[in-house]
């Protein structure tokens, strides 16, 4: 049976451990770091490896690359323009062009999902891992920019997941540190931060849950963990039948709480379909897998039926042909040159930019 799971890996190729462990447990799909990153040629292999590992069903390999400080790819040679800097120039043809490009990178990596676009809704200068990450100051831009990307991506053949659901637009701190909270109501949230999901809602395969703390809709539990937010507001008000994965559940804002392998029960039990573990895997998937194992059917039906459908769509990735890679980097280098500088305030440093 498939584990209902997203794990990271150690290294550039899977250890003897690795494959043991991913053999025996099934985890339905994998992330991919910096640190996983040397050559194109090695990712293929490794992604390659990743599926064969898989014995009835092909996984998700997702990564994180928006574009600016979020690129996994540094290592290859290929960089691609942040959110920001392409809703700065507003052109909806550029913006086409670096999801296009893009998803032509992550096929010849293996690579079957983006986690991405943000959808939240920027504007301020936060130390919330935000800036730079973000389409526009207000939700039309967020629908409009982000719209484009995520259409032009998924026509490309890379599937997408939109973060962070209900919005960190409001946060003030970082989650990666520690748990944000924001004092709002769900008709605030409604009325702005969530419109972007809710607008794009028909178009998105997969959404990713926000490590954030609303007290006036859950004073217990982050929006990652939370039956309120993920089950009925997501779920029930919005009517939200996609994937939805955890952010990474040993980031600080959750791991200071409780341990990654609980915040995976947590969050399965709260509605999510996919939790995330990206780091210390050879210690934490097994004994999160040991959990998850001990849940009943009814608590996972739903879960496992979303999966499934998603992973019948999935098209295998084509195999690179020689001078691919060149080529891409080549229009890279074009998309950049034709984009002015991007005006912004010095970017707080957050983790996010050095997995």
């Amino acid at each position: 049976m498939m584990l209902p799971l997203v794990t990271g890996l150690a290294s550039t190729s899977l250890s003897a451990d690795e494959c043991a462990l991913f053999e025996r447990v099934q985890p339905v799909g994998y992330i991919l770091f910096s640190r996983n990153i040397a050559s194109a040629d090695q990712v293929r292999a490794l992604t390659d490896e990743l599926r064969a590992l898989s014995r009835t069903f092909d996984p998700l390999i997702c990564i994180d690359q928006e574009g600016g400080r979020v690129v996994r790819t540094a290592a290859l040679g290929l960089t691609t323009p942040s959110a920001a800097a392409l809703g700065q120039a507003g052109d909806p043809v550029l913006i086409a062009e670096a999801a296009r490009m893009t998803a032509a990178a992550l096929q010849l990596l293996g690579v079957t999902m983006n986690l991405a676009p943000v959808l939240d809704i920027g504007g301020q200068e936060r130390a919330n891992a935000l800036p730079s990450r973000c389409w526009g100051g207000d939700s039309q831009q967020v629908i409009d920019r982000a719209g484009v990307y995520n259409r032009a991506m998924r026509q490309a053949g890379i599937d997408t997941c939109a973060k962070h659901f209900p919005g960190m637009g409001r946060a003030e701190s970082d989650p990666h540190h520690d748990l944000p909270v924001v004092r709002a109501g769900k008709d605030a949230f409604m009325a702005q931060d969530t419109v972007p999901f809710m607008t794009l809602a028909p178009e998105l395969p997969a959404m990713m849950m926000a490590h954030l703390l609303i007290p006036d809709i859950d004073p217990a539990n982050p929006a990652s963990l939370s039956p309120a937010v993920v089950t009925d507001f997501l779920r029930g008000q919005l009517g939200y039948d996609g994937l939805v994965l955890t952010d990474d559940l040993c980031m600080g804002a959750v791991s200071c709480a409780s341990t990654p392998d609980k915040c995976c029960v947590k969050a399965l039990q709260a509605g999510c379909d996919l939790p995330l573990l990206c780091h210390d895997t050879l210690e934490l998937l097994p004994k999160a897998a040991e959990r998850i194992r001990k849940m009943t059917y009814a608590q996972l039906a739903d879960s496992i039926r979303r999966i499934e459908k998603h992973l019948l769509c999935m098209s295998p990735p084509p195999q690179p042909k020689a001078g691919e890679w060149e080529s891409l980097l080549e229009r890279a280098a074009v998309l950049q040159d034709r984009l002015p500088p991007l005006q912004m305030d010095a970017v707080p440093s957050s983790p996010v930019q050095q997995y």
